[in-house]
Parts: C-alpha cells; sequence; structure tokens
C-alpha cells in the first residue's frame, strides 16, 4: 500500500516518542505504560471546561504548509445595535463602529448645558422678528452622520434655511450646522474622535466648553481641519459666531449672573 510522504513521517514520528521494548528471554515483563491519553479538540477541551487556549500536541501531525487560522475579528457595531439597548438605559453612542457609553454628567455639566441653551434660544424661532431667529435647536439628541457613526451631542442646531422643517425621528439624519460638546469624562471622544466624524461630514461650526477649565473653544470648518477662531475664559464677553448678534458673557456658562452693564470684549 502506497503512503504519502507526511503520513509515513507521522508513522515515523510516533514510533520514536514511543518506541517498542523488546523482552529478552527469561526477562521480568515490563510494568505495563500508562494509556496515552486520546486527541482532544479545541472545541472538546472546552466542552469538557478547561479555558486555556493552549493547543494539545500528542498525537498531532501537520501537513507541510499548514496553518493555524487567525480568529475572525469583531464585526464593527451598527445602528441596529445601538438601537436595540432599551431606550431607558441607552446613553449610548456609536463612534467609529463602536458603541461607547457616555460619561455621567457632573453637576457643572448640567449648569452649562442649560445656560448655553437660554443663550442660543433667541434664535430658535422663524427669522424675522425681534429676535435673531433662523434655528432649530436640541439637545441630547441621537444625530446619524454615517453607517458607522450615530452619536448624542450636548447642544446641537440646524439652520431653518437649509433644515425648514424641525429635525424630527430617532435617530435625526440632517446633518447638523453647529454642534456644541461640554467636557466631561469622556472628554477624548469630544477633542478627537468626535470631532474627526464632524469635520468628515462638514459640520460648519463646533464649539467645545471645558466646566473644569471654565474656557469656551470656537472652531469653523475647513478642508483641512478645524480652526479655532475663538478661545475666550471666565470673566470676557464674546461674539461667537455662528450667533455673533447676541454678545455672550462666558461666565455666566460657569455659574456668573448675568451682568446688567456689558462686560468689556477682548
Amino acid at each position: 500500500m502506497f503512503f504519502s510522504r507526511e503520513r509515513r513521517a507521522c508513522a515515523l514520528q510516533s514510533f520514536l516518542v514511543a518506541p517498542r521494548e523488546i523482552a529478552s528471554p527469561g526477562a521480568r515483563a515490563p510494568a505495563p505504560r500508562a494509556p496515552r491519553a486520546p486527541f482532544t479538540s479545541f472545541k472538546a477541551a472546552e466542552t469538557a471546561g478547561n479555558t486555556s487556549r493552549q493547543a494539545p500536541t500528542e498525537g498531532i501531525c501537520y501537513r507541510r504548509g499548514m496553518t493555524a487560522s487567525a480568529p475572525k475579528a469583531a464585526r464593527p457595531a451598527t445602528l441596529e445595535d445601538l438601537l436595540a439597548i432599551p431606550e431607558e438605559e441607552r446613553r449610548h453612542e456609536l463612534i467609529e463602529g463602536s458603541i461607547v457609553e457616555k460619561g455621567a454628567a457632573t453637576g457643572e455639566h448640567g449648569a452649562v448645558q442649560r445656560k448655553l441653551s437660554a443663550y442660543v434660544d433667541p434664535y430658535d424661532q422663524r427669522p424675522g422678528g425681534r429676535r435673531p431667529g433662523g434655528w432649530w435647536f436640541a439637545t441630547e439628541v441621537d444625530v446619524h452622520f454615517d453607517a458607522a457613526n450615530t452619536v448624542r451631542p450636548d447642544v446641537v442646531g440646524w439652520r431653518r434655511d437649509s433644515v425648514p422643517e424641525r429635525p424630527r425621528g430617532v435617530p435625526i439624519m440632517a446633518r447638523p450646522d453647529w454642534i456644541c460638546e461640554i467636557l466631561s469624562t469622556n472628554k477624548r471622544n469630544d477633542l478627537i474622535k468626535k470631532k474627526r466624524v464632524y469635520h468628515r461630514h462638514q459640520v460648519p461650526h463646533y464649539w467645545i466648553v471645558d466646566p473644569e477649565e471654565e474656557t469656551l473653544a470656537v472652531y469653523r470648518w475647513t478642508q483641512e481641519g478645524y480652526v479655532e477662531i475663538l478661545a475666550a475664559e471666565r470673566g470676557e464677553q464674546v461674539r461667537a459666531e455662528p450667533f455673533e448678534a447676541t454678545p455672550l458673557q462666558v461666565g455666566v456658562l460657569f455659574g456668573d449672573d448675568e451682568d446688567d452693564e456689558p462686560v468689556p470684549e477682548p
């Protein structure tokens, strides 16, 4: 019978690993060998409770050129995965294909969010009245950008001339014209990952408020990247685009009372 070279090599290996002992006439019979443990596959080992990933080697012979296949990478998360989280528990975002839980909002975070919403409120109406108008605003709503990114900005706005009807649904599909993120425990996402997503989708205006440092940074979209056009701190009054028609006392965001007398602008 003809055997392949690999099979002959396996047979030779088994013979060398466990050589037979030949007893001489009159010699005492050797003690019986312990039976060799049978080959166990990974799957069978795991079923038996062995969670070690050490490969069983006894009795294995590989063909020349055989390699162990690499484990499959986990698939990216999707919008369906995000929405599968129960609504009452969903404080999560889909960022670059990963579901990320938003950091717990601190008291400072919540206060800034309320004060900032009050500041932009005069713009949340039709244009042409006594107040500036021309915008829609929302807080903590899911906004869809692409298959790998559905995020929940702290405060977000849409120009009415580009989005005639108030954005609705979960998630909102219309691209915002202004986003403000208030830094908290997940500040790396706001400063890097989400900022890249906003730039890739050409969100024209991006604000970052830092309650710990008591600062405001205002960014304008350019093709090369966001350009910081304004940096302000507590005690200053600024006109920050796209709401430059209304002066903003930065300290009001961090608990100061609004002064009756205007603060000098830098």
